[in-house]
C-alpha cells in the first residue's frame, strides 16, 4: 500500500479553488474538496488508476 503526500503547494491551490469556488456556492465547494480528496484517496488502494 502507497501513501498520498500533498505537497505545500498543491494544498495551497486546493484552498485557492475551493475558495473561489465558494464565492458562489459554499456547498459545492465542500463537495469538491471532499470528492477530491475521496477519489485521491483511491490512489493508495489502486496504484495503477491514476
Amino acid at each position: 500500500m502507497g501513501k498520498i503526500y500533498w505537497s505545500e503547494i498543491a494544498q495551497h491551490d486546493l484552498e485557492d479553488i475551493a475558495n473561489f469556488i465558494a464565492r458562489d456556492a459554499p456547498f459545492y465547494a465542500i463537495e469538491f474538496v471532499e470528492n477530491l480528496i475521496h477519489h485521491t484517496r483511491q490512489l493508495i488502494h489502486h496504484l495503477k488508476i491514476g
